[in-house]
């Protein structure tokens, strides 16, 4: 009997406490910044170069080297309905690291020596996102957006180090998947032409990498991996336009 009274009363106050909530309005709108049936095409571009030069930093000793990072990505996406649209991005990444040099020197008993020690890598990348746009306020110029990506991508690197007879190489099939997250603003220069910038905030990673040493000894690495976290490298701008 008292389980009984005391299961009536419980789904009596749920109900209360449910048609309370049903009375309460926060007031909280999301106006049109983005119509159904608009078509979005753009791109993003980024490029880093270093050069290292009998470089000094802490530990660090002797660093002569050079490397280079390069990426293009074009993409597209159509709004099947109000602030809501759905599309895909093409990327190409090539990236470049060269060391002449490099010591690690702790103390006089623990130190590291890298030297003639050389890579390259190429990746290409083909995502599906989904993309929902909130307005700041009323204005119809600055929105902010959150795209839902998943992405596949294949590449192959090259390792080489050493010279003359010692001289090794290393090659590597990649393959990847990653799911992220990733946040957005969107400010319109006239009506058909934005500026966006975006950053990677939430991500999770599978990878594999098929190795040849010296095109006789094979090996292979898988790894996984999940973030939440704001990378400032990762922080892209691109120009897109809607029509």
């Amino acid at each position: 009997m008292q389980t009984r009274t005391f299961i009536i009363t419980l789904l009596l106050l749920i109900s209360t406490f449910t048609s309370k909530a049903q009375e309460f309005d926060r007031g909280i709108t999301n106006p049109v910044f983005m119509p159904k049936g608009q078509w979005m095409a753009g791109g993003t571009l980024s490029y880093q170069t270093n050069d290292q030069n009998n470089f000094k930093f802490l530990f660090i000793e002797n660093w002569e080297g050079s490397n280079y990072s390069f990426r293009v990505t074009p993409y597209f996406m159509y709004t099947f309905r109000e602030n809501t649209g759905i599309g895909g991005k093409f990327s190409y990444k090539r990236t470049f690291n060269k060391i002449k040099s490099f010591n690690i020197k702790i103390d006089d008993n623990t130190s590291l020596t890298l030297k003639d020690y050389e890579s390259v890598s190429h990746m290409f990348y083909s995502t599906a996102f989904l993309r929902n746009y909130l307005a700041i306020g009323e204005s119809k110029r600055f929105g902010l957006y959150v795209d839902t990506e998943l992405s596949y991508g294949f590449g192959q690197s090259k390792i080489v180090s050493g010279t003359g007879a010692d001289l090794n190489g290393t090659y590597e099939t990649i393959n990847e998947l990653q799911i992220g997250v990733v946040p957005g603003l969107c400010a319109f220069i006239n009506n058909n032409v934005a500026l966006e910038v975006s950053v990677d905030v939430v991500g999770i990673s599978f990878r594999n990498i098929d190795q040849e040493f010296n095109r006789i000894d094979t090996g292979s690495l898988t790894t996984s991996g999940a973030n939440f976290k704001i990378d400032l490298f990762s922080i892209k701008f691109g120009v897109s336009i809607y029509i």
